[in-house]
């Protein structure tokens, strides 16, 4: 039986197709490593634990997976301005999050701060890698986050900022894929990230 140089041409390509999709396959995704502490404040936990459990962590760098701008200083439209030049990236598994993962708290994200200049509002210390750490009571919407800024040479925690946080919840809708993103507000730049609902920073 004789093949046409244009079936060749295209089972070749439909092989490479199926080696790639291979590869890019890494199994079904599981949920990343409990912290071991259920309270991060200005004190707790020690910088040891802090620093025994990030490297634990997966953060995902792709560019499509993060997002990355100048943040807003200052309010709009009166004397806003750019700010530190900032990228937001997911915690590889934090879209799998529980409530009940939520409700013990969980790093989601972290924040690379490429400027000299501080954004206070999210604790960013100039570069600095910042961690975000989640945490939101069984059954409210409603919770805290801490933002962990660490100096991006020595690793050395600089600075814990405690906030808010607001959750959504969106029954039936599962995530499939990791993403965070900023989004505006007329105050400034809030930070997002899929963490088994919506978890968004403070305005």
């Amino acid at each position: 039986m004789t093949t046409s140089p244009g079936w060749k041409g295209s089972a070749a390509v439909a092989i490479t197709l199926l080696a790639g999709v291979a590869g890019c396959y890494r199994g079904r995704a599981t949920l990343g490593p409990e912290s071991g502490f259920e309270t991060v404040d200005s004190l707790r936990p020690t910088e040891a634990a802090l620093g025994a459990y990030v490297p634990r962590l997966q953060f995902d760098t792709t560019s499509y997976a993060g997002d990355e701008q100048r943040l807003m200083l200052g309010h709009y439209p009166g004397d806003a301005h750019y700010g530190p030049l900032v990228r937001i990236e997911p915690e590889s598994r934090a879209y799998l999050l529980s409530r009940d993962d939520l409700a013990h708290g969980r790093i989601i994200a972290r924040l690379i701060n490429y400027s000299d200049e501080p954004y206070p509002k999210l604790g960013l210390a100039p570069h600095s890698v910042t961690y975000w750490w989640a945490q939101v009571p069984e059954g409210k919407f409603a919770g805290r986050s801490v933002f962990i800024s660490a100096d991006n040479k020595t690793g050395r925690i600089v600075s814990r900022t405690v906030t808010t946080l607001t959750f959504e919840e969106h029954p039936g809708r599962a995530y499939a894929a990791r993403a965070s993103r900023w989004i505006w507000s007329d105050d400034d730049e809030k930070g997002w990230t899929p963490c088994g609902g919506c978890c968004k920073s403070p305005s």
